[in-house]
């Protein structure tokens, strides 16, 4: 017997010499003694009972090995630990280690504990027991046992695939799909959920198959399948499929007029790039199906590197469109529209030069511009560039529905490696109100090289740019598109832009210029460390994630891995690599390389040599991000500066990444992860485990009673030991009294997800006992969701829960709704829209509300009514949305509604004569309401009307209908003369008539 720290004591069993595996774990009350007995387990002590023993055995452990035991008291907060020195040998071991409870401070507190075994710094096990009323009883039912949840959701072995359903491509409104398992089995049919748009799905399973039907809505849809194998292991897929119930004909022809055989056709989701369908034309034709109403991008290719693109609505029924060839090259040198627009194949589109102007979309790289507007046209240097500081740019419009189009021919210089042309799309869509509408405007700009066969196209929309993505006058940055060419080959620009579903808001294309140099980033490919381990190997993912907060995990670096390529002059070579993150047209942050990286700069450039680094690239100073904003979510665009000796120095365009934000709140219990791989094996993922997506950090600090760990590692990406927590929106908690997943429990998780507006919380994984399931079962949720839909029973979260958030999750926040309404009939009040009750007429209330990130108050005015007749005209109307509300919020509702005013008039009738209400009389808005002003009447109302500055009310005898001789207030239908505006009463729109004489 070794004792190896003060109370941990841990015995040496036969000798082995394999990895390490967790065999039997408890809480005891027996102190261990020699040859390893297995003890028995106890759940409950009591504040008077000496000691509490946590006792685990592991087999075929290592020389260095280090275990190490964390205990937490109820509420999480962390009472002691106990670690052991390196192990010195090999061998089978068991470990103990001791709480003292009598006439310790343990004994006041009182509830359930929790103690959490890792080994060499990973997760092994959780159990937990009770100090409280019932004392030692030596129960063994099971509650002091190991969870084993530290590992997370430890994904199957086997491998999940669909068939029926994809979320590449375009999905039927009515599927017949399956869910194949392939290296492992299903398990029972108990634990399988799937889900489309929320609600369950039934289901048939076999051992390898659950296959299942779903109806699919118009666009966007949500598909969820989780599932455990016969080794209780988890199975998971959370995608998004579009579906739709167009049919799109598209006909291609040649440069001639004639059908096109054999291009190749895409067609894209302008919503989701990823979502894409390809045919190939037969005597030109091809058939696309199962579209939603959503702009869709056209792309065909053929031989000879001919190309063309088309943006239409799903719905168009058929389009036709026709291939480019390429156009004689142009021998004006007019990349920089230094000669007007010479050399520039404009047409008849509506193009011509403004005034460059860098404004609020320009590249904020001073460095750069300069040494553009001063290179030298020279062989040796093979640079041809434009001015690029004031001078013209090129403007392209739209001119109605439908696109535009220009063009640009010419021969590369010799030398040349990159063509680059940088441009911007301002589209009036935005400023109109229009994003995420089917009016969803496009631009397509293309660069393609004649002999070489290279092909680059920058087409997107309006709604797949994001409404971020442009300036409140509806601009986006400069966009630089890059072709690498060889010297002396044919180059061709091609560009669109095209106002879509209507031609009401037209869309432009700014150019400007063109430039060609001998230095080129010809590969940009960023991914996520490869993670290996004796079970387990996650493909290294492309980045789409950049972890962007200042942090101390691996020196204060947030590292970055891929490769990149790059091409050159002979006789030059690289001086500098670098990594630029740019927030708009802003470089807010510049990396540099990691060490196993610099010996790629001393390499040799020429025309056959590319020098590719990688795979360990770049490493930013996190302390560049201290000042960044992590209020919302947002994306950053990734860009690779090259520079050569030469004095070359070109960027290539990585593309965008979300911003994962730190958690900092101190409602967590132990990281996972270390920050960084000092004594670890070096397969061990590093970097932290507490990266999020900022809106879902803020959104989780405001639990009160919860502890939070694995959100997501360094760059999100894979996390080993779980198949989620890779996107940051996704993280495991734990309460006191939540290893009961009793009632209580079950309750307790219902308010947090009621607290999260909006549908905030996705998902919820428990695995269940059956009061959990049973308390659950018939519970509808705030947002109106079954709870049962949402809850989903997944093994090994026994010990800790997991929540799956909305990417823009909201809490809700108390406000007050201070609601004037000045009008004379009630108004019935909708928030966020759901009713919440009406405001008597001339009445204010101050109504407690709980709102999300936006709130939006509309109403209705309550009609009067004559039976089920309603009078008057409808009034209603919406006051513009509140981001981040709080406090006291202000409406008051008057007869100004947006740009339309209402009075309701109110008649003495002194006349012994029955008379007939019309208003407007005599209008486009006329309104005859057949109702009657009673003989000797006061103050008879009936309801509000539209009040023009040539309203009327007109009175007829009510014995003749609306015919004959009326009395009139206002304006004259006949004489056009009159007017009772200044009669009418501010707010309330009253309007006091009398009728002296009848008509």
């Amino acid at each position: 017997m070794r004792q190896l720290a003060p109370l941990a004591i841990a015995f040496l069993l036969n000798a082995s010499a394999h990895a390490a595996t967790l065999g039997k774990a408890m809480v005891t009350s027996q102190e261990v003694s020699d040859g390893c007995p297995v003890p028995s387990s106890v759940s409950n002590f009591s504040p008077a009972d000496a000691k509490a023993v946590v006792w685990f055995e592991l087999d075929d452990v290592a020389v260095g090995d280090t275990p190490s035991v964390q205990w937490y008291e109820p509420g999480g907060k962390l009472y002691q630990t106990a670690a052991w020195d390196p192990l010195s040998d090999s061998g089978n071991y068991c470990f103990s280690t001791v709480l003292n409870i009598a006439g310790k401070s343990a004994a006041s507190l009182l509830g359930k504990w929790m103690v959490k075994g890792y080994w060499n710094g990973s997760p092994a096990f959780t159990l937990s027991f009770q100090i409280g009323s019932g004392g030692n009883n030596g129960s063994t039912d099971g509650s002091g046992g190991a969870a084993n949840d530290g590992a997370g959701d430890t994904p199957s072995r086997g491998k999940l695939s669909f068939t029926g359903l994809s979320a590449a491509t375009f999905n039927p409104a009515k599927i017949h799909a399956a869910a194949q398992l392939q290296g492992a089995s299903f398990g029972g049919a108990s634990q399988v959920s799937v889900l489309v748009n929320g609600a369950a799905l039934p289901v048939s399973l076999s051992p390898q198959t659950v296959t299942f039907d779903a109806a699919l809505n118009e666009g966007q849809n949500s598909f969820v399948f989780i599932a455990a194998d016969s080794a209780g292991n988890t199975l998971f897929a959370d995608l998004t499929l579009w579906s739709g119930a167009r049919m799109l004909r598209v006909r291609v022809l040649d440069e001639t007029g004639q059908p096109a055989n054999d291009a190749s056709v895409t067609v894209s989701l302008g919503d989701d790039r990823s979502v894409v369908a390809a045919a190939k034309t037969d005597k030109g034709i091809v058939t696309f199906t199962n579209l939603p109403d959503r702009t869709v991008f056209l792309q065909a290719t053929a031989n000879g590197n001919r190309y063309a693109s088309l943006a239409v609505t799903g719905s168009a029924g058929s389009v036709e469109y026709r291939l480019k060839a390429f156009a004689a090259p142009s021998p004006i040198d007019n990349n920089d529209f230094s000669k007007g627009l010479a050399g520039w194949n404009i047409g008849s589109a509506p193009a011509h030069l403004v005034p460059h102007q860098e404004g609020e979309g320009g590249v904020n790289d001073t460095a750069l511009m300069a040494q553009l507007s001063r290179r030298a046209i020279t062989a040796a240097a093979a640079v041809r560039a434009t001015a690029a500081t004031g001078g013209s740019d090129l403007e392209l419009r739209t001119s109605g529905e439908g696109p535009q189009s220009i063009s640009r021919t010419f021969n590369a210089a010799p030398g040349t490696k990159l063509v680059t042309v940088r441009f911007k799309f301002i589209t009036s869509e935005v400023p109109g109100g229009y994003f995420g509408s089917r009016y969803n405007d496009y631009f397509n700009v293309a660069l393609r090289s004649k002999s070489g066969g290279t092909l680059t196209a920058d087409s997107n929309s309006m709604n797949s740019l994001g409404l971020s993505a442009f300036t409140p006058d509806g601009a986006t940055v400069w966009h630089v598109l890059t072709l690498p060419v060889l010297g002396g080959d044919t180059v061709q620009l091609d560009a669109t832009v095209t106002n879509v579903g209507d031609g009401l808001y037209d869309s432009r294309l700014l150019f400007h210029y063109i430039s060609e140099t001998s230095l080129a980033v010809t590969k940009i490919d960023l991914r996520e460390p490869k993670y290996e381990d004796d079970d387990y190997i996650f493909d290294q993912t492309p980045l789409r994630f950049l972890s962007m907060a200042q942090h101390n995990y691996l020196g204060g670096d947030t590292l970055v891995d891929g490769y990149v390529t790059v091409s050159g002059d002979a006789g030059d070579q690289m001086t500098d690599l670098k990594l630029e993150v740019l927030d708009g047209s802003t470089i807010i942050a510049t990396s540099d390389l990691q060490p196993e990286a610099f010996q790629f700069l001393s390499r040799p450039l020429g025309p056959d040599r590319l020098v590719t680094f990688g795979p360990a690239l770049f490493r930013l100073s996190s302390d560049q991000f201290a000042n960044l904003a992590k209020d919302s979510n947002k994306e950053f665009t990734l860009r690779v500066r090259a520079t050569s000796a030469k004095g070359q120095d070109v960027t290539g365009v990585y593309g965008k990444v979300k911003q994962l934000a730190l958690y900092t709140a101190g409602n967590r219990y132990p990281s996972r992860d270390p920050g960084d791989c000092t004594g670890l094996p070096k397969s061990y993922r590093c970097g932290g485990d507490d990266w999020a997506l900022p809106e879902i950090a803020r959104f989780l600090e405001q639990y009160e009673g919860v502890s939070w760990n694995d959100f997501s590692n360094m760059n999100a990406g894979p996390f080993p030991r779980h198949l989620s927590h890779d996107v940051g929106v996704d993280a495991d908690g734990w309460f006191d009294g939540y290893q009961a997943r009793d009632a209580a429990a079950a309750k307790k998780l219902i308010d947090m997800v009621n607290r999260g507006k909006e549908k905030s919380v996705r998902m919820v994984f428990v695995t269940f006992t059956p009061e959990f399931q049973n308390a659950i079962k018939n519970v509808t949720l705030a947002d109106g969701r079954k709870a049962a839909e949402v809850f989903l029973n997944v093994p090994q979260h026994d010990g800790h829960f997991h929540f799956r958030i909305a990417e823009h999750p909201s809490m809700g926040v108390p406000v007050t709704l201070h609601i004037q309404n000045t009008l004379l009939y009630p108004v019935k009040i909708t928030v966020d829209g759901q009713v919440i009750g009406n405001v008597a007429a001339q009445s204010t209330v101050d109504q407690p509300y709980s709102a999300g990130r936006q709130l939006k108050l509309s109403f209705e005015l309550v009609q009067p009514r004559i039976g089920s007749q309603m009078l008057g005209d409808p009034v209603s109307g919406y006051f513009d949305s509140i981001s981040n509300p709080s406090g006291t919020l202000n409406f008051k509702i008057t007869n100004h509604i947006g740009d339309s005013w209402f009075f309701v008039p109110a008649i003495d009738n002194r006349t012994d004569t029955t008379l007939l209400l019309s208003v407007n009389e005599g209008l486009a808005a006329q309104n005859r309401c057949n109702c009657t002003i009673p003989a000797n009447s006061s103050s008879v109302a009936a309801g509000y009307y539209l009040w023009y500055s040539n309203s009327n009310v007109a009175l007829f005898n009510a014995a003749n209908g609306y015919n004959g001789k009326y009395v009139v207030f206002g304006t004259n239908p006949s004489t056009r003369t009159g007017s009772f505006q200044s009669s009418v009463q501010p707010e309330t729109g009253l309007l006091r008539l009398t009728v002296i004489t009848p008509p």
